[in-house]
């Protein structure tokens, strides 16, 4: 997805909430090398995810710190440790195992509202105990699971692309309903950490990497994912995958500048520009087939 001018605004909110989780001393600087950057390398012909992901590698040069976001990931992860048993209690009343998948998907989404320091997500990790009832009772506005699962024969490999801390708790629930339907996963997260993104170690923490039938990891600081920079097997497992499944607005900001697909897209669509390039409504729940 091309920069947009709102991305701009956002981004820099983004930054100035990273100071002050961080070091609030350093606010007036990182607003002022957050501009510099932005100004730097803004360009709507570019990638939004390539633009950010030079403003906040200057931002975290600044805080002088590799994660300011690592007490909200925790926190997010126990408040998504929290709602599990109402989430498996849901799971475990419906039979058939393609409505199973759709309520997986609807609940992984649902984790997607965790996404901090921007417009239209949580405020704060306890957000999602509070929304989490209204939101189940919202379901998917956007729905195209049975489509997508169509391209699939049993025993093929889904990569599934991870996004944000907190979420990941819940994405155990769609690997295992994708399982149990014959399919085999194998789970990507980030190599080196970048906003609320998971990490190996999240994976490892929240039981991700045991329900996934194989793990693998990104291998840079990249808002969403540097395809440029990915291992060979990664790049030949997603080339010979007749789906792939990527949680979160960045995932889809970075793979919708490559000639990929099939991607089914799990997210909340919390931003105008990655709604109007997916062409779906704004503040949604959505699964929508990228082809």
């Amino acid at each position: 997805m091309k920069i947009t001018p709102q991305c701009s605004s956002c981004l820099l909110k983004r930054c100035v909430y990273e100071a002050q989780i961080s070091d609030e001393s350093k606010v007036d600087q990182v607003i002022r090398v957050a501009c510099e950057e932005l100004a730097k390398h803004y360009d709507p012909r570019h990638s939004s995810a390539g633009i950010a992901t030079k403003v906040h590698r200057a931002v975290y040069d600044v805080l002088g710190t590799t994660d300011p976001y690592a007490d909200i990931k925790e926190q997010s992860n126990s408040i998504a440790r929290s709602l599990l048993p109402k989430a498996n209690s849901l799971m475990v009343a419906v039979d058939d195992p393609m409505e199973r998948l759709r309520l997986a998907a609807l609940l992984s989404v649902i984790g997607n509202v965790m996404d901090f320091g921007i417009d239209s997500a949580a405020t704060e990790p306890e957000a999602l105990a509070t929304d989490f009832d209204s939101l189940v009772e919202a379901g998917l506005g956007v729905d195209e699971i049975e489509i997508a699962i169509g391209l699939l024969s049993p025993g093929d490999t889904i990569p599934y692309f991870t996004d944000n801390c907190g979420e990941i708790v819940f994405d155990v629930l769609m690997v295992n309903a994708l399982k149990d339907l014959g399919f085999r996963v194998v789970g990507v997260v980030k190599g080196e950490s970048i906003l609320t993104d998971a990490t190996r170690e999240n994976a490892l923490s929240t039981g991700f990497a045991e329900a996934v039938d194989e793990l693998m990891v990104t291998p840079s600081f990249y808002v969403g994912v540097e395809l440029s920079k990915m291992s060979e097997n990664l790049k030949e497992l997603m080339k010979e995958s007749k789906l792939m499944i990527a949680k979160g607005m960045a995932n889809f900001e970075a793979f919708s500048e490559k000639d990929l697909g099939p991607i089914l897209y799990l997210m909340r669509t919390k931003c105008k520009p990655v709604a109007t390039a997916l062409g779906v409504p704004e503040n949604l729940s959505v699964a929508k087939l990228w082809r």
